[in-house]
């Protein structure tokens, strides 16, 4: 085993014995491209042969996920968030326009952003969110989205996310395995009509809960920028070939969007 893989295993090894931090925020795995390969090859190996309970474990996945989901219908920190950057451009999709028509078709309409996954103090954040929730009515499938976007410079100055393509699948697997057991609560919650809080902030989109008979699938799926580096990550023709092989055989689907979007 190279020097890289062992770096890796010890890493995830120290989580697993600690359990207060989840896979996806250890550093090597945020930012670090040279060791992106070798680590997507190690999990893949570990994700085939563990029990799905023991890769829960070595994800970090939140054993306390929230059974009552607080929803995101504030718009207060709209104008925060710089041009470009992930709030922006989640809150311009849910506040605003919902997806092009050409991720409509595929991911349909966005029905909530960050949904609430957990308030387990993490880091220092006081709570974990889903970027974006969609319904895709076709599919009667309940997508749930993890958004990167640029580094927030703005204008011409706009940089990519120093994040990686393994940071953002580790991410939205870990979201989605935390929310599985609580599956039930989370439809019946999405299924509440809460337009009269959204209306006061989606300058007038009507946002529609999901239909009262419906029991959709859960999804998971990558939205990015075109051109940007996760982007070029995730290439079929790329350098990262065990990245996209663990992406697809966790059947996470990847989406890219026009990184103009003001």
């Amino acid at each position: 085993m190279s020097k890289s893989k062992n770096t890796i295993c010890l890493g995830v090894d120290e989580i697993i014995k600690r359990q207060t931090m989840p896979l996806y925020e250890y550093p090597e795995f945020m930012r670090n491209e040279t060791l992106m390969e070798e680590a997507s090859e190690t999990l893949l190996e570990l994700l085939k042969s563990y029990k799905k309970t023991a890769f829960d474990q070595l994800l970090g996945v939140y054993r306390e996920p929230r059974i009552k989901h607080d929803f995101c219908y504030e718009k207060s920190h709209y104008g925060l968030a710089k041009l470009g950057q992930e709030k922006h451009l989640c809150r311009h999709i849910f506040f605003k326009n919902g997806f092009p028509l050409d991720l409509e078709k595929n991911l349909g309409r966005p029905i909530q952003y960050e949904l609430n996954v957990t308030r387990s103090l993490n880091m220092g954040r006081s709570s974990i969110n889903v970027d974006l929730v969609s319904y895709q009515e076709e599919k009667n499938a309940l997508y749930l989205i993890e958004v990167k976007g640029t580094s927030g410079i703005g204008k011409e100055g706009d940089k990519d996310s120093p994040e990686t393509l393994l940071r953002a699948i580790l991410e939205i697997e870990t979201y989605y395995r935390s929310l599985q057991p609580v599956y039930e609560e989370l439809i019946s919650d999405l299924k509440e009509d809460l337009n009269k809080e959204y209306l006061k902030v989606t300058e007038g989109r009507e946002i529609k809960p999901l239909p009262k008979d419906c029991s959709p699938i859960l999804k998971k799926a990558i939205l990015v920028p075109k051109n940007c580096k996760i982007y070029d990550e995730a290439q079929e023709n790329s350098s990262f070939p065990n990245t996209r092989k663990l992406m697809e055989y966790l059947q996470i689907e990847f989406y890219t969007f026009d990184p103009n979007i003001r």
